[in-house]
């Protein structure tokens, strides 16, 4: 880690077929906010990885910048993937990002300073359908598609009830900024 803990590591790229023909980019930071991984675009070209479109970036400053993106292998912390890459420019940082660490199978474990296996990847299959099954008879749904139906539906009533709280807690805030009620909602007279 650095002064500001930005945590940086070795990362390996090779063309997706070509595998034993590989760059090491020591010293790379690794950047969980951002989505893509970025590699010098010189080392992209000498590896014979060509761009497949052009991706539009916003940087921290508010400007939008295009760049060449492809797909390459990546390697990092003893595990490989096939992962999209952006064509740095000159003065553009070299970033292993949240899409090639999650491709890895692989956490940030900060205190060691080492990129690690990030455990079981879940399988959803069978317990799912056993979920699934469940909340069938429970629901008295006649299909699969209704259970994820009525799934959604009480998602949805409970992101807006989550919305209504807020939107009370800040008119709260607004009307009483000095005190606040001790129950969310004050309670309503008849005249």
């Amino acid at each position: 880690m650095d002064d500001m803990g930005t945590f940086r590591t070795t990362v390996r790229v090779a063309h997706v077929a070509r595998p034993d023909e590989r760059r090491e980019l020591p010293d790379v930071m690794v950047d969980t906010g951002s989505e893509y991984n970025w590699i010098p675009a010189p080392v992209l070209a000498d590896l014979g990885i060509t761009p497949v479109r052009v991706e539009r970036f916003e940087t921290a400053d508010g400007s939008v910048i295009e760049r060449d993106i492809a797909f390459a292998l990546l390697g990092a912390g003893g595990r490989t993937t096939a992962t999209i890459v952006v064509f740095a420019g000159e003065g553009d940082m070299v970033l292993l990002g949240a899409i090639g660490i999650e491709g890895m199978n692989l956490r940030v474990d900060l205190v060691g300073r080492a990129l690690v296996p990030a455990g079981p990847v879940p399988a959803a299959a069978a317990a799912d359908a056993r979920r699934i099954e469940a909340l069938k008879k429970r629901l008295g749904a006649p299909s699969k598609v209704d259970v994820v139906r009525t799934a959604l539906d009480l998602l949805e009533r409970e992101t807006e009830r989550r919305t209504r709280v807020v939107r009370w807690e800040r008119a709260v805030k607004l009307v009483a900024p000095t005190s606040r009620p001790s129950s969310p909602r004050p309670a309503i007279r008849a005249r």
